[in-house]
C-alpha cells in the first residue's frame, strides 16, 4: 500500500492541466457540466480515483513490468459500416484504468526497475474525415490534460512507443496473457525474446471486484433508473398489447434518466414464455390473468444495473402462480438474509437449491423428495441458472473471481432465484407446465449485511400486484 501511495504521488503533477479543452469526444466538466463535476474524468469518477486505480495495479507488478491494454474494437452489423450498438462500448478493464470511452486507443503502464511509474496513452491522429462522420475524438492534448497520461502517442503507429516501453522490461502483462497474433505488440514482443508474458486480467478482476464509494453511488443510481424503467414497463403492459410495449417503455424511461444504453437485450416474456430464461422476441400478446417476467437493466456512465420482476397483468398473484412466486420469493429472502461479508455466492446458491428443491417437491412440481431431487440434479430442468453473479462495469462482472471467494464490503452482486417450468418439460407435473418466475435484485455487500440497491421495485407478492395495478391505472388515467 505504501508503494501504491508513492506511485500515486509521483503522478499527481500530470493530472488535470487547466488548459482549456474543447470537445474531446466524451463528457467533461467544460462541455457537460450537467454530467461531470470539476476534476472528474468520467461522470462520478475523479481523475484522482483513476490514478489510484493505476497505482494499485502497478503496486502489484514487479519492477521492470509493462502492462499493455487496447480499447475494445468497434463492432458492426455484418456487411456494413454501421456500428452496433450505436453507442460505442469500451472494454471494461481499459475504461477502469483510463476513463477513455472511445475506440482505437492503447494504454501503456510501465514500472521501472527503480519503481518509477509511467502512464502513456496512444490515441488516433487527427482526421477530418473521421470527425465529419463521428464527431470529436480524444487527442494528444486530452490524453495528458484530461486523462492524466504522462505522455501521449499515435495509436495508428504504435511500434516505436511499444519498442521504447518494452526496452529493458523483464515482464509484459496483457489482459489475456498473450498478445493477439499479428498485432504490433506481438511484433514488438518478437524482438524481445527474453520477455515473459503474464495475464493481467486476474489482477484487474480482484481490483474491480470491490467497488469504491464513487462506484457504489453510480450503481445505486443505475439501479434506481432500472426500477423506474420497470414501473414504466408495468404501466405499458396492458392486456391486449404486445411485449414490445413494456420493452419500449422501459428503455425510454431509463434513457430519460441518463442511461447510455441497455447492458443486455431485455427479457420481456408474457405468460408461458416466462419459462424461457433468455426469451427476447417481444412479439407475444399480453393476456390477463397471465403474468409478465421482465429482466431489464441499464448502463449508467459505465456501470450496470440488472433487475428482474415478475408481475400479474391483472390483479394479484393467484392459484398455482402465487404458490410458485412465493417459493421463489422464499429463496430470494433467504439469500438476502445470508448475504454478508464472509459468505460466498457459491454458498448462497447451494442454499437456494435446497430451498427450491423443497418447494418443487412439496408443491408436486417434480416427483420425489427434496433430497433426492438435489442429489440427482433433477431440479436443474426447473432451476438451470446460478443464484447470481458479480455486477459492475460488466453485467457478468469480474468473471475471474471465484464464486467461492468470501464476499467483502463493497462487492456488488445479483441475487436472482427463479423457477422455469417449460410447457414441454415432461418431468414437470402437467398442471404446472408453462410457468416462469424470476426475482432479481442488485445487492451491495456492507460491513454487517447487505443493501438492496433495487429495492424501489417491490418483491413481496401482494406489494408487486399493487405496484403493477397502480402503474397501469396511472397510465390509463393519463390516456396512455
Amino acid at each position: 500500500m505504501r508503494l501504491a501511495r508513492a506511485l500515486l504521488r509521483s503522478r499527481r503533477r500530470s493530472l488535470h492541466s487547466r488548459a482549456p479543452l474543447g470537445d474531446i469526444g466524451q463528457p467533461t466538466h467544460e462541455t457537460h457540466p450537467h454530467l461531470c463535476a470539476p476534476g472528474e474524468v468520467t461522470p462520478g469518477i475523479s481523475g484522482r480515483e483513476y490514478a489510484a486505480r493505476r497505482a494499485a495495479l502497478l503496486a502489484q507488478l514487479p519492477s521492470g513490468s509493462v502492462a499493455v491494454l487496447h480499447s475494445a474494437p468497434v463492432l458492426r452489423f455484418a456487411g456494413t459500416v454501421i456500428p452496433v450498438p450505436s453507442v460505442y462500448r469500451q472494454d471494461a478493464d481499459f475504461y477502469y484504468l483510463t476513463g477513455v470511452a472511445q475506440p482505437d486507443c492503447i494504454a501503456l503502464l510501465a514500472k521501472a526497475r527503480g519503481g518509477e511509474a509511467r502512464f502513456s496513452l496512444l490515441v488516433p491522429p487527427p482526421c477530418s474525415r473521421d470527425r465529419t462522420w463521428h464527431g470529436a475524438r480524444v487527442d494528444a492534448a486530452a490524453a495528458t490534460a484530461h486523462f492524466g497520461a504522462d505522455e501521449a502517442g499515435d495509436s495508428s503507429q504504435p511500434a516505436a512507443a511499444l519498442r521504447e516501453v518494452l526496452d529493458g522490461a523483464s515482464c509484459l502483462y496483457v489482459p489475456g496473457g498473450s498478445p493477439e497474433a499479428g498485432s504490433p505488440l506481438a511484433a514488438a514482443l518478437a524482438r524481445a525474446p527474453g520477455l515473459q508474458t503474464q495475464p493481467l486480467r486476474p489482477l484487474l478482476d480482484q481490483l474491480r471486484w470491490v467497488k469504491s464509494g464513487a462506484e457504489q453511488a453510480l450503481m445505486r443510481a443505475a439501479a434506481a433508473a432500472a426500477c423506474a424503467g420497470l414501473r414504466a414497463a408495468a404501466a405499458a403492459a396492458q392486456p391486449g398489447a404486445t411485449e414490445a410495449f413494456p420493452a419500449a417503455a422501459h428503455e425510454a424511461a431509463v434513457r430519460r434518466l441518463g442511461a447510455q444504453r441497455l447492458p443486455y437485450p431485455s427479457v420481456v416474456a408474457g405468460g408461458p414464455r416466462g419459462a424461457a430464461v433468455h426469451y427476447g422476441r417481444y412479439d407475444g400478446a399480453l393476456h390477463a390473468p397471465e403474468t409478465l417476467l421482465m429482466d431489464a437493466g441499464c448502463e449508467l456512465h459505465g456501470y450496470v444495473a440488472d433487475v428482474t420482476r415478475t408481475w400479474p397483468l391483472q390483479g394479484g398473484f393467484e392459484g398455482r402462480m402465487r404458490q410458485l412466486y412465493l417459493a421463489v420469493r422464499g429463496a430470494h429472502a433467504q439469500a438476502l438474509a445470508a448475504c454478508r461479508p464472509g459468505a460466498s455466492l457459491a454458498q448462497l446458491h447451494a442454499r437456494s437449491v435446497e430451498t427450491l428443491c423443497e418447494a418443487l417437491s412439496d408443491l408436486g412440481v417434480l416427483a420425489g423428495g427434496a433430497s433426492a431431487l438435489r442429489r440427482s440434479g433433477a431440479y436443474h430442468s426447473c432451476y438451470p441458472t446460478a443464484l447470481g453473479h458479480y455486477l459492475g462495469l460488466d453485467t457478468h462482472d469480474t468473471a475471474g473471481v471465484a464464486l467461492s471467494q468470501p464476499l467483502r464490503p463493497g462487492v456488488v452482486l445479483t441475487i436472482e432465484p427463479g423457477l422455469y417450468l417449460g410447457a414441454h418439460n415432461e418431468a414437470v407435473a402437467p398442471a404446472w407446465r408453462g410457468m416462469g418466475v424470476r426475482i432479481e435484485d442488485d445487492v451491495l455487500v456492507t460491513e454487517d449485511g447487505c443493501e438492496v440497491l433495487s429495492a424501489a421495485a417491490p418483491v413481496d407478492a401482494d406489494a408487486v400486484g399493487e405496484w403493477a395495478t397502480a402503474a397501469r391505472a396511472e397510465a390509463q388515467a393519463a390516456g396512455y
